[in-house]
């Protein structure tokens, strides 16, 4: 296993992954056929992540494929500049592998570098595991967002976490 930041030329990879993720996972945010992204528009999400500072950190399988990712962007109003939203999604075959504390421990030392000093995220309060992992983490419950998503003919709700650094 690799944990590594994201590259120019990993466009196709890493929405080959998203697309993965959106058909294995009932908790990301896309269905699979809401994602429209092309190559070339990912090459170039890559290219702003990189050039704005952004962090967008991916882990490769044991065939050198990207298999997961986790993304954080920073707010850019001067207000809320300290603070950076988080997305997290990871294989199934690569979960509960490390894979997610490493992504953290890289996460918090780019927000140290980049005076980011709240981390946040939303997560479904049935994802268990996810919840846990976030806790792990040092994220913290900060409220509940009712009837967030609707998915299968349920609304489920959202956690709302977060993550003070110094």
């Amino acid at each position: 296993m690799i944990v590594r930041s994201i590259a120019r030329g990993d466009g196709a990879d890493f929405l080959a992954m998203q697309y993965q993720l959106d058909k294995e996972s009932q908790y990301m945010l896309l269905m699979p056929e809401e994602r429209t992204t092309t190559v070339e528009e990912m090459e170039r999400h890559i290219a702003d992540t990189l050039l704005l500072s952004d962090f967008l950190f991916v882990a490769l399988d044991d065939d050198g494929r990207i298999s997961g990712y986790i993304q954080a962007e920073r707010n850019r109003p001067k207000k809320i500049k300290h603070s950076a939203y988080i997305v997290i999604g990871l294989l199934e075959k690569m979960q509960r592998k490390g894979i997610g504390t490493a992504f953290f421990e890289e996460l918090v030392r780019w927000a140290e570098k980049e005076q980011v000093t709240r981390l946040e995220l939303t997560v479904i309060t049935e994802n268990t595991g996810a919840v846990a992992l976030y806790e792990k983490a040092g994220f913290e419950i900060e409220g509940t967002k009712r009837r967030a998503i609707f998915q299968n003919g349920a609304y489920l709700n959202e956690y709302y976490m977060a993550k003070l650094l110094n």
